[in-house]
């Protein structure tokens, strides 16, 4: 390296502005200097590291919580299906007329789910003896197919843009 510099240095000064003392001196300053700067990039980099050590141990534990939450939520899932199930279960082995009272005073959506969970044959058994106007409401929304609107309304938006 002191060489490169030397021969740069003898190439680009004129022979008469250095003295063999002063060029040695100005090389040393400049070995000096590379030397500083070599010395707080090595910092710099060990810096660097460490952060980088830092971010991938926090990185590591954000993806183990992740995964933890994952496993929550799919287990909540499945607990309120079971659940659900079972209420259809419940609903499925009432009398139909008094499963179509009950019904008829839960939360629309909540029957929905529950009419969908059911045997064909027992929901048709409740249904026959509902309310015709909430029957037709509730069948209404089990046919409907979940997000279909709102990607009808894609499928419109694309056609109007060609």
């Amino acid at each position: 390296m002191i060489r490169l510099v030397l021969i740069t240095a003898l190439l680009l000064a004129p022979a008469a502005a250095f003295s063999e003392e002063g060029l040695l001196q100005y090389l040393q300053k400049k070995k000096a200097e590379l030397d500083r700067k070599e010395e707080r990039l090595n910092v710099k980099e060990k810096e660097l590291l460490e952060l980088e050590k830092e971010i991938d141990g926090k990185i590591r534990r954000y993806e183990a919580i992740l995964a933890d939450m994952e496993k929550i939520l799919a287990r909540l899932k499945k607990e309120k299906e079971e659940r659900l199930m079972h209420i259809v279960q419940t609903y499925e082995k009432m009398d139909p007329a008094e499963a179509a009272v009950r019904l008829g005073e839960l939360d629309e959506d909540m029957a929905v789910r529950i009419f969908a969970g059911m045997k064909a044959r027992k929901s048709a058994k409740i249904l026959a003896v509902m309310d015709p106007e909430k029957a037709a409401r509730i069948t209404g929304r089990i046919a409907e197919i979940p997000g279909l609107e709102k990607v009808i309304a894609r499928m419109k938006k694309k056609e109007e843009l060609f």
